[in-house]
């Protein structure tokens, strides 16, 4: 079955396509009523890992979107050859969008973390750890900036779909313990965050390295720059914020979102 613009699957008619990613494309479409939804396919009979993730996506943005910082998924299903998952469609983009014109403001950078840490906490108190947060996966809604891609997320109370030892994230924006392998939790999620933050205040990640094993082990063994020394106007508090955030040792970093967001 060929997607094209104007052409149905299911209740949705295609109106354009947003973007692809390794696995999934995403669509502008219309339900049966005439509203715009972003519509997120994947073809089955291909890897069942990846039909396996994206119904575990689907499950799981289920449980957390009644948050106005978390992405609002409409409907999930199949239809046809293809997994389907219906969400609210971000008009506004992306985070690397608008960081790719250059650094947020401080006081911007400080109330859009402000936001996504309380999205966070609420999908940490549902018992969910999302493992990807980065500027990709921070949308902006009509209803201002959302967590979404719940591609890798888990449950906190049971086992990872993906083998002990498996670097899991995106490693510019993973937690030291994921890239090395190791089980995430609330505080995996904290550094991931402060790595947003850290790209709001100077427009690069934390750590940069010429090949993925330099970055990871520039990950697990080497504090970032200071944000004041790439940008003196960033305030000293929100320096020390993001830079707690971004301890290599978990049990430096913020315990939870929440007190990210107090912070």
């Amino acid at each position: 079955m060929k997607l094209a613009a104007g052409g149905w699957l299911g209740s949705y008619q295609l109106v354009a396509p947003l973007g692809a990613g390794a696995s999934a494309t995403v669509w502008r479409a219309r339900d049966g009523r005439g509203a715009e939804v972003a519509l997120k396919l994947l073809a089955l009979g291909e890897q069942p890992e990846l039909a396996n993730r994206f119904v575990r996506e689907a499950e799981l943005l289920a449980q957390v979107d009644r948050h106005p910082n978390v992405l609002r998924v409409h409907s999930a299903g199949q239809a046809g050859p293809y997994l389907y998952l219906a969400c609210e469609l971000a008009a506004g983009g992306t985070l690397s969008d608008r960081l790719r014109e250059g650094p947020l403001e401080p006081a911007a950078a400080r109330e859009l973390v402000r936001a996504l840490a309380a999205g966070l906490a609420h999908v940490h108190a549902a018992g969910i750890v999302h493992r990807d947060l980065k500027p990709d996966n921070v949308l902006f809604t009509e209803r201002g900036p959302a967590l979404a891609d719940f591609g890798l997320a888990r449950p906190l109370d049971r086992s990872s779909l993906t083998a002990t030892g498996a670097v899991i994230g995106t490693p510019a924006f993973m937690s030291p313990e994921q890239a090395q392998g190791r089980p995430a939790d609330e505080r995996s999620d904290v550094y991931a965050l402060g790595a947003v933050l850290y790209a709001c205040l100077t427009g690069q990640p934390p750590h940069q390295a010429p090949s993925l094993l330099a970055l990871l082990n520039e990950i697990t063994n080497a504090d970032p720059t200071p944000p004041r020394r790439l940008r003196p106007e960033v305030p000293r508090d929100l320096e020390q914020a993001c830079l707690r955030a971004l301890r290599r040792d978990p049990a430096g970093r913020y315990a939870s979102a929440e007190e990210l967001h107090e912070a």
